[in-house]
């Protein structure tokens, strides 16, 4: 086996992303894949939006569509959201909760002992 002071900067970057495609799918397994037999009566075909610089890595994308067969796989593009906004969409969205009073933790996921709002209000005076 090659050490990592022996391999190349394209087996590396080869590497780490074929680790990432990976690591999205077992976990695309683990949490998405479970909500979705709510829909296999379904018509439509689910899609999984793809945002951040990943979206620029074709081998990266390439990875996902073989390793995720169960939906699509495209790119916030094609929702007219620039892959590189995922952050303030990010906030944009839990903004838009904490304002309809919608909680936004997932107690499952952070141990939480109850369903929260995040963020905090703070009008201009």
């Amino acid at each position: 086996m090659a050490t990592i002071d022996k391999l190349s900067s394209e087996d590396c970057i080869a590497t780490a992303t074929e680790l990432t495609a990976q690591v999205l799918c077992m976990n695309y397994n683990l949490h998405i894949r479970p909500l979705l037999q709510y829909e296999q009566n379904s018509v439509n075909t689910p899609i999984l939006f793809i945002s951040g610089g990943g979206v620029y890595n074709c081998y990266l994308i390439r990875r996902l569509k073989e390793l995720i067969t169960d939906c699509n796989i495209d790119t916030t593009m094609n929702l007219n959201i620039d892959p590189k906004a995922k952050e303030a969409v990010c906030f944009a969205l839990l903004a838009y909760q904490c304002l309809k009073g919608i909680s936004t933790n997932i107690p499952d996921v952070t141990g939480a002992s109850r369903p929260v709002l995040l963020g905090k209000i703070c009008p201009v005076v």
